[in-house]
Order: structure tokens, then sequence, then C-alpha cells
């Protein structure tokens, strides 16, 4: 009796479908596809933050162009749904949804603590 990764579909007895030969749905993404999921939600909200002159002063001493500014803050915008569908095709709807809404607020937070800690060297 082999070991099923699959939490769905084993009887009473513990038979799992892979043991009868069928397909497994086993998790496709692990914990590499999250790592990145997170990470491309950091990138989207980094660039969505300095595309505000005021977060661009406060990393750079100055604020960027508006047309760069523009882009940047366009790279942040499309960088949340690209983090959506890739814990979407790593997790499926259910659970990649709820990754990607811990991505976003962990994300969130981590750029809020850089923000603050630069801040803070300045004073």
């Amino acid at each position: 009796m082999g070991f099923c990764p699959s939490l769905r579909g084993h009887g009473p007895a513990g038979v799992s479908p892979c043991d009868r030969g069928a397909r497994c749905r086993a998790p496709a993404g692990g914990g590499g596809v999250i790592a990145l999921v997170f990470l491309v939600c950091l990138a989207a909200w980094v660039l969505l933050g300095l595309g505000l002159p005021r977060h661009a002063r406060q990393m750079f001493g100055r604020a960027l162009p508006p047309g760069l500014a523009r882009s940047v803050r366009f790279l942040g915008w499309l960088g949340l749904p690209l983090g959506l569908i890739l814990a979407i095709a790593a997790e499926g709807a259910s659970f990649g949804s709820v990754y990607w809404a811990a991505s976003l607020m962990l994300a969130a937070m981590a750029w809020v603590l850089v923000l603050a800690w630069r801040d803070r060297g300045r004073r």
C-alpha cells in the first residue's frame, strides 16, 4: 500500500484511490510556489509604494519622474493578479485564493515595516 498525499477518496479501510491504480491529485505547488506568490505580492506592494512620491522620497531621497512613477504603479497593479493566478494554478481556487490573501497581507506588513525602518533611520 503506497502513500497518497490526496486527502480525498480514502475509504473506511484506509485504501486510497492511488492504491487501486487511480490517478492521484497531489498538491501541485508545494512550498516553492507559495514562496513565489509571496515574493510576487511583495514586489507588487513595493512597486505600488514606490510609485507614490512620499515613499519614493523616503527610499531614494527624491520623487520619481511622473512617467516612471506611473509605469512603476502599473507594474505593481499587474503583480497583484499575477500572484493570484500563480496561487490558483498551484493550489486550486479554494486554497490558492486563501494563500494569495495571506501573502498579500504578509507582504504588505513587510513593506510597511521596511518603510518604518527606513523612516526611523533618517530621523
